[in-house]
């Protein structure tokens, strides 16, 4: 459904220079972020990601000139304050390839203030043809500033019938209902429980009421 909205909007011309993607955790909105980058660098927007065209295979090998990640580096608990001002200076640049430029920062709720009070700048006045994509869990955790200004796209859980038959493809002899359950309906937190330890989970699906 989300993917739906944005191929609509892309078609329609209607992108906003910032999106909030948001969602329980475990329902795959970094995948979701990447497709949407994905698909708005696509050189074919009545198919995007077309698979074929020059973008797409630059962003499948990691090395699309106008897309950048910041993530939080390992061993750290929070996203580097440099890291921020350099996706800021790359989104302030022409695109490389004469199209959008797109920014991807996840989770984004773990920019400290110096961090938000730096990117807010760029969301008041955003360069043309530019797209920032903010993911977190919950759309409360960012700075009211920084949400305002983003138009937000809500990732539902899927219904559990619809997740226990994905999570039957990926593991077999597991009671996705309860791992479900304890993963609060996110599909991909259930697989780790269940990734994590088939005692452990039985332990902990034995103990929910």
């Amino acid at each position: 459904g989300a993917r739906a909205q944005w191929h609509a909007a892309l078609q329609g011309s209607r992108l906003p220079h910032a999106l909030l993607v948001h969602g329980l955790t475990g329902l795959g909105k970094g995948a979701l972020a990447e497709w949407i980058a994905r698909a708005s660098l696509c050189e074919h927007v009545e198919r995007a990601p077309c698979d074929t065209c020059a973008s797409c295979t630059l962003h499948d090998a990691g090395s699309h000139p106008d897309l950048r990640r910041v993530y939080v580096e390992v061993g750290k608990k929070q996203i580097a304050i440099d890291d921020v001002r350099e996706l800021i200076g790359a989104l302030a640049l022409k695109s490389y390839r004469g199209r959008r430029k797109v920014g991807i920062v996840d989770p984004a709720d773990a920019m400290n203030v110096n961090g938000a009070n730096a990117l807010l700048k760029t969301l008041e006045e955003p360069s043309p043809d530019t797209l920032l994509i903010l993911v977190v869990a919950r759309g409360d955790r960012l700075p009211a500033t920084i949400a305002s200004r983003c138009q937000r796209l809500r990732v539902a859980p899927p219904t559990p019938d619809v997740a226990t038959a994905w999570l039957a493809t990926q593991q077999r002899g597991v009671d996705w209902s309860g791992a479900l359950a304890l993963a609060g309906g996110a599909p991909l937190a259930a697989l780790r429980l269940a990734e994590g330890g088939g005692g452990e989970l039985e332990r902990e699906m034995a103990e929910w009421p």
